[in-house]
């Protein structure tokens, strides 16, 4: 379990740095609430690693299923859910049928999260791996689909989307990873492991400023 405690500390390192960068700019007075949505998505991520490096210093390795680490995720994926829904769905598309074809396309990326639940499912017998990988997916749909719409989208707002870009690829990134992570971690593909935490690390340390150099082209 050595290498669990080194993965987790490494993206607990890179989230603290992500988090104290995007709350040091950020939570002021009339500062884009969409970064500072981002930056709590990067501090829940901070929380699931914290409990996780000291589950793994307490006990030994990780909780076989739920734990409260797991909240941390599920809440990162809502609040990179809740920044793009919240603050730009409705900028970005006006719900008539010339944005059709993107919503349908960006159903791709919920069927490939549910394909990642139903191969762990199937694979673990667990009924408490099953729950805890349920909540998590519950949470990574909807954050999935809105950053891959976001992603391929036509801009038609003057340049509103567009810069945006890299940071919704980050979030296709980050719940990608999270379900490599999950897979390999129940499965105890250990290399499948580490190249999902090595990325996530890169992802929690990068999203706050990727994101922030998107909205500056708007709104800074």
């Amino acid at each position: 379990m050595q290498y669990v405690l080194i993965m987790n500390s490494w993206v607990l390192i890179c989230s603290l740095i992500g988090f104290i960068y995007g709350a040091r700019r950020f939570f002021k007075p009339k500062k884009p609430i969409f970064l500072q949505l981002v930056t709590c998505a990067v501090a829940c991520m901070m929380y699931a690693r914290l409990f996780h490096v000291l589950f793994v210093l307490v006990q030994g390795g990780l909780n076989l299923g739920f734990d409260i680490g797991m909240l941390g995720i599920a809440g990162s994926l809502m609040f990179i859910m809740s920044a793009n829904y919240g603050q730009m769905d409705s900028l970005v598309d006006d719900g008539t049928r010339k944005f059709l074809l993107t919503r349908i396309i960006a159903l791709i990326a919920p069927v490939i999260v549910i394909g990642f639940f139903v191969l762990i499912f199937i694979t673990i017998e667990y009924i408490e791996v099953r729950v805890s990988v349920a909540v998590v997916t519950f949470f990574m749909i909807p954050c999935a689909y809105y950053s891959l719409k976001h992603l391929i989208i036509y801009d038609v707002n003057l340049g509103l989307i567009r810069p945006l870009r890299p940071y919704n690829l980050l979030g296709i990134l980050y719940a990608v990873t999270i379900m490599m992570e999950l897979f390999a971690e129940y499965n105890g593909i250990v290399p499948m492991y580490l190249v999902s935490m090595i990325v996530q690390g890169l992802i929690t340390i990068a999203m706050v400023p990727v994101a922030r150099k998107g909205v500056m082209r708007w709104t800074i």
